[in-house]
């Protein structure tokens, strides 16, 4: 069979993003090793999620009529420092305590791509070839193939997602 005779994935490019997962709730829990508190997620995402842009290479879960970017390819990695506190999901963006996910993209190839002077480009905003200079991005007025997935940057830059 032909679609056997290439290994080129599900989706494409894997790369890994900031998880956005609501607020954190230090929880007790009775086990068999006696009581532990341990941070429990409001939204939490889990391996074969669909989720969707929501920050620079920061992904949240999606929800119907999301524009989808991937799913979620393995379970997050476990928090870099672990709370000790509650914090809502601005309090957890701020503190860094946000999960690395690693996502199966609709992406063919993710790159930084130099953008049009004057752009005011975010993330989740679709992209063209410049009108003037084809090598300058800049933002598209309808959908396009290319997805930002950080906002413009002092060197106008954006890493782009190309479908």
């Amino acid at each position: 069979m032909v679609k056997e005779a290439y290994n080129i994935g599900r989706y494409g490019v894997r790369t890994a993003f900031k998880a956005k997962e609501g607020t954190i709730t230090m929880t007790k829990t009775n086990g068999i090793g006696g009581t532990r508190v341990e941070p429990k997620l409001s939204a939490p995402i889990e391996k074969g999620n669909k989720v969707k842009i929501d920050g620079d290479m920061t992904i949240t879960k999606a929800t119907t009529g999301s524009l989808v970017i991937g799913v979620a390819y393995a379970n997050p990695l476990d928090f870099e420092i672990q709370p000790a506190t509650d914090y809502t999901q601005a309090q957890a963006i701020s503190a860094g305590m946000l999960r690395e996910v690693t996502i199966e993209t609709i992406f063919k190839k993710i790159e930084r791509v130099k953008c049009k002077s004057g752009e005011s480009i975010a993330a989740g905003d679709y992209l063209e070839y410049g009108s003037t200079n084809i090598d300058e991005f800049e933002e598209a007025d309808s959908a396009t193939d290319i997805i930002a997935l950080t906002a413009i940057d002092s060197d106008k830059e954006v890493i782009a997602g190309f479908i």
